[in-house]
Formats: C-alpha cells, structure tokens, sequence
C-alpha cells in the first residue's frame, strides 16, 4: 500500500486561474486532507534546505455517452476531485474533453492528441484509475493545500510520464519513507537519506505509522529539475529492490514551479486558463 501526498505550486499570473491536475493511479485511493507540515517535517528530519514557492463536477455525471465509470467525488478546500476508471484509450479522452467543457477549461489545439498518448501508456500499465481535480487560483504564485492519495500497489510508484502531454519545465522534490533503503535512481540527485523513528514518523503525519511494523523506516529525499519532454519513464521501485524492504511506503511530494513555465508539473498534469481563455507559451 501506498500513501502519496501532493502538493503543487503553482503560478497565476493575470487574472484568476483555472487548473486541472490530472494523475493515474493503479487503484481506486482514498482521498483525505493533508497538511504542509509533512514536508516541513520530512526536510527539518533529512537537515536539507526546503522553499516554498497553491468546478462544477455535476455536469459530467451526464457524460453517459462515454464509457467512463465515475468512482469517487471529493471536495477538499479548493480541491475538487473526481476519480474515473476506464478501460479505453478514446473513451477516456472523449470523456475527458467533455469534462473540461463542462467545467469551464480550455486548452490549446493538439493536447488531446498528447493525452491520449499519455493515457495509453498507463492503460498499458494496467493503470485504470485517474483523479482529475479541478481548483481555481487567484493571480499570483501560490501553494495549494495538500492532498493524501492512499491505494493498494505492488510497487513505489511515482507517475512522471503524464507530464510529457505538455512542453514546459519542472521541479520536483520527492520526500520517500520505506522500510528499506530506496536505491540511487536515475535521474533523480539523493538529498539525503537516513533512518528515522516511528515517534518522528509520526511527527510527519501520524496516519503514516500504521503502514509500517518495525521501529525504524528509512526517509530520502531526491530531487530533479528539467524539461517535461526528458520525463520518459515512471518512478517505479519494485518491492525486492529495497533493502529489508515491504511494499508499504509513504511518497511526499513538492513540486515547484518555474518563472519559465506555463505549465508545472508534479505528479499531476495541469492545464490551466485565465479568465476562461488558455495563454501561449
């Protein structure tokens, strides 16, 4: 099992903003409110520098057309959050398009083409879940409220490819508990990594503890910044490749946006329009 909580920076420049952050996940998650505190705490326990830099779903329940099935709908602060399931590479993105349409966001010519090739890829994978969650910021850099996707995986796992479907550049900053030690990963620079308690696990986020049965956990940090175009493949570390290691793990991330980029992305793919019109890169 694995819990993986995001948070996202984003910038709004000009009027206010709409944003989709769109994630594929390998099983249908819990979704709960989280805290900045966690990263706080993950960066004060690896002693390492860490900067902070933050619609109307109703509609697409009569997307019947499309055979996408809606599992979960959540609001959370600015979060509004829907989980689909599907099975099909066009009837996703149709629904996806009708989606946006109904939610007020547009998006420039040719991104459905790009998703689409995204969503085959993690259909491919055997991922059948995603969370689109749709929020509105107002103009200006802003940290948005994190979010806590809990799902049933045989792995770590981290979705980047998703961030291909548009150009732009990233930061991102991953913050991994596990019972062993993670590996060096390319490409990703180790910040640090070192053995924490339970009693500072929980000083993170004390839902966390449940997930591990022993006294000590391992907590890294790694970090990669670069353009989306270079994100060719998913953080995905099989349980055999940790040390001592079990399938539970916990993955904490902040992702920053850069002054160069329209758009930013983590684990989440955004697409964002000010005052209902897309901007150009």
């Amino acid at each position: 099992r694995e819990v993986l909580i995001l948070w996202t920076d984003i910038e709004a420049p000009g009027g206010e903003t709409k944003v989709l952050e769109f994630m594929p996940l390998p099983s249908e998650p819990v979704v709960e409110e989280a805290s900045v505190t966690s990263f706080m705490m993950a960066a004060e326990l690896l002693s390492s520098s860490f900067r902070t830099r933050g619609y109307a779903v109703s509609g697409a329940r009569k997307l019947g057309e499309f055979k996408v099935e809606i599992v979960l709908h959540e609001v959370i602060g600015p979060h509004n959050i829907t989980v689909v399931r599907a099975e099909d590479v066009d009837e996703l993105v149709g629904w996806v398009e009708a989606f946006l349409k109904a939610s007020g966001v547009e998006f420039e010519p040719g991104f459905l083409e790009s998703v689409s090739g995204v969503v085959e890829h993690y259909l491919s994978m055997g991922m059948n879940y995603f969370v689109l969650d749709i929020l509105t910021v107002e103009p200006g850099s802003r940290s948005v409220k994190p979010v806590l996707y809990g799902f049933e995986t045989d792995r770590l796992y981290y979705p980047l490819v998703v961030s291909t479907a548009v150009e732009g550049w990233t930061d991102v900053t991953l913050f991994i508990i596990t019972e062993g030690k993670i590996p060096k990963y390319e490409p990703f620079q180790t910040l640090a990594s070192k053995a924490i308690t339970m009693e500072e696990l929980k000083s993170i986020d004390d839902r966390l503890v449940e997930l591990f049965d022993s006294d000590h956990v391992w907590l890294t940090g790694l970090t990669w910044s670069g353009p989306t175009s270079e994100l060719d493949r998913d953080l995905v570390v099989k349980s055999w490749s940790l040390n001592e290691a079990r399938r539970d793990a916990l993955s904490l991330c902040s992702a920053y946006l850069s002054a160069a980029a329209l758009f930013a992305f983590s684990s989440a793919l955004l697409i964002r329009a000010s005052r209902g019109r897309p901007r150009r890169s």
